[in-house]
């Protein structure tokens, strides 16, 4: 016998060749309830539901009921392409931009006014243009960005 098993008989106060067995509580069923109605004193039975269905089963391969995820473009555009497909609106805008000079994608973040600008491409650059104020994306030689407000 092993030493955890015989200190515990010694804590429960059992004897060593016993286990003790934890007990399982029973719950009451429940009862039904029967009424009796006010249309010719019969007796009616009125059983009560299933607490919760089942839940349905899984499927191996199932594909479930998700949200949709916004998917990002399997090709980042560049600088030529993003100027002639972007609708600039006002807000925040959070872009992904093949850097002109690297070649390699790089994350800008910038904020529009609203209006209608006029927009302007450049090697390097690309420029926003509102009446009242300009917004300028600049891409520079090691791989930034840099957004300026005038």
């Amino acid at each position: 016998m092993t030493n955890s098993l015989l200190l515990l008989s010694m804590v429960l106060a059992v004897p060593p060749d016993t286990v003790p067995v934890p007990m399982i509580p029973v719950l009451p069923s429940v009862p039904n309830f029967s009424t009796t109605s006010q249309h010719g004193g019969s007796r009616r039975e009125v059983l009560l539901p299933d607490p919760a269905p089942a839940p349905p089963p899984i499927v191996r391969g199932a594909i479930p009921d998700l949200p949709p995820v916004p998917v990002r473009p399997s090709r980042v555009p560049t600088l030529k392409e993003f100027a002639r497909e972007f609708n600039p609106t006002a807000g925040v805008h959070e872009v992904t931009i093949i850097h002109p000079v690297t070649g390699r994608p790089i994350d800008v973040t910038f904020k529009l006014p609203a209006g209608r600008p006029k927009v302007w491409l450049y090697n390097r650059s690309i420029v926003f243009q509102y009446p009242q104020e300009e917004v300028q994306i600049l891409f520079r030689l090691f791989g930034r960005a840099d957004v300026r407000y005038e």
